[in-house]
């Protein structure tokens, strides 16, 4: 799997913050947010993590981050969540960040489904 170098980790703990990293705490702050709207308005917010699933397979990964390099063989891929992931668990690996991103998007439809259906 691939490890983050220590060059962009200690880049991503400096104070500063790009503004695609900021882009991205919008978008995940958004998506939560789905899970505080009106129950008359959840019809309308319901099909966003699909559609964000959707966007992933299309885009092959997320189209905010179009950072890719390559780097022998292979091509790493920036991944925003996963190197905010690995400030809190430092072992946490790209699939197991992926997992937790399912996880996350997985709970927000059944929680807005019951909001809908009760």
């Amino acid at each position: 799997m691939y490890k983050i170098p220590e060059k962009q980790r200690k880049q991503f703990s400096k104070k500063t913050i790009s503004l695609q990293d900021l882009l991205h705490v919008v978008v995940i702050l958004l998506i939560i947010s789905t899970l505080f709207v009106p129950s008359a308005y959840i019809k309308y917010v319901l099909p966003v993590p699909p559609f964000l699933y959707l966007l992933w397979l299309i885009c092959d990964g997320c189209p905010l981050s179009d950072k890719v390099q390559v780097e022998g063989e292979g091509e790493m891929r920036e991944n925003f969540i996963h190197r905010l992931l690995s400030m809190l668990v430092p072992r946490i690996k790209e699939t197991q960040c992926d997992m937790v991103i399912g996880l996350v998007l997985t709970s927000i439809l059944m929680v807005q489904g019951y909001r809908l259906i009760y």
